[in-house]
């Protein structure tokens, strides 16, 4: 269109045509689509389909003036999220009805943390909120009850998370298959994969590749912070960016990666991708997860913070 105007030859008719020329040059052609669509060189495509996956300049959901956000996460309303405010060790659960509002305490401020709350309405438990729980030392998976304004009935989660002397947190789970994926500290720390109520669970190795170099190497980290689409086809996680000889580039920073997996199994059919417009050198990229309709990926940075300590709330939009 641009060019169309600027070939009408009259001289305020060009300058327009080139303005519209710039837009253009960026590749990305406009077009209006439904609010469960997204753009690409002006092709309107469903942000249910997932087998390609770019997002958009991340730009600032939530920041609080006093507490570190983490975890951004579905809260089972539209627009609403759960997410953690606080520093490491001492954060607790948080809940907004908006994206973009800061929200209030609805856990527990009696433990020393609760993090990574998870609206799982799936899997047809007692339950429909999953967490981690930090008390006298040790991070479990825990579970409550939530109505919308207050979590209740807190519990114990079944196997094969049940409490057992090691330590179990940052829980996703795919609702339509009953799979969990978690950190476990058993048999060494590793991101660990179960269905519900059955079993301990198996390991899960994920090759991510280098950021220098070519080639793969096994993610390595001790937090992961996976979340899973509801049908187990590709999980979101985190993890150290790694050189050549597969060392951590910087071994306080971590980068977004997403992985296919196999639903059944919860093991990987193929290497993880990076996200690479979301993530920037020098700067921690953690805690991913898209919303309800797909369309957006949540996170938390410190990407403009001094020391790396101070998390804020993000989003990026698929293109």
């Amino acid at each position: 269109m641009g060019g169309a105007a600027g070939g009408a030859g009259a001289p305020n008719g060009g300058t327009a045509g080139a303005a519209a020329g710039r837009g253009g040059s960026a590749g990305m052609p406009s077009c209006t689509c439904a609010p469960t669509e997204y753009c690409r060189n002006g092709e309107c495509l469903a942000c249910a389909e997932l087998s390609t996956l770019d997002f958009g300049e991340p730009e600032l959901m939530l920041d609080s003036p006093q507490l570190s956000l983490r975890f951004p996460r579905d809260g089972g309303a539209m627009g609403s999220l759960f997410y953690r405010a606080g520093d490491e060790g001492s954060g607790h659960i948080h809940y907004t009805p908006s994206s973009t509002t800061l929200g209030s305490l609805v856990g527990n401020p009696d433990v020393n943390q609760q993090s990574g709350a998870l609206f799982v309405s799936e899997l047809d438990q007692t339950f429909n909120v999953i967490f981690d729980e930090t008390s006298q030392g040790n991070r479990t998976g825990r579970a409550a009850a939530w109505n919308g304004t207050t979590l209740s009935a807190q519990m114990e989660m079944p196997p094969p998370l049940s409490p057992g002397g090691f330590e179990d947190y940052s829980v996703a789970a795919a609702g339509t298959t009953g799979r969990l994926f978690w950190m476990s500290t058993r048999d060494g720390t590793a991101l660990r994969t179960g269905v519900i109520e059955s079993g301990n669970g198996d390991i899960v190795t994920i090759d991510v590749p280098k950021r220098t170099g070519s080639g793969t190497c096994a993610r390595v980290g001790d937090d992961a912070t996976p979340w899973v689409t509801p049908d187990g086809r590709r999980l979101f996680f985190r993890s150290f960016p790694l050189d050549d000889a597969c060392q951590p580039l910087d071994a306080a920073t971590t980068d977004l990666y997403v992985v296919p997996l196999e639903p059944t199994t919860g093991m990987p059919v193929q290497p993880a991708r990076a996200l690479a417009s979301l993530n920037e050198v020098g700067t921690t990229e953690t805690d991913p997860s898209l919303s309800p309709d797909f369309c957006t990926l949540y996170f938390a940075s410190d990407r403009g913070s001094a020391g790396n300590a101070d998390f804020k709330l993000y989003r990026a939009t698929r293109r």
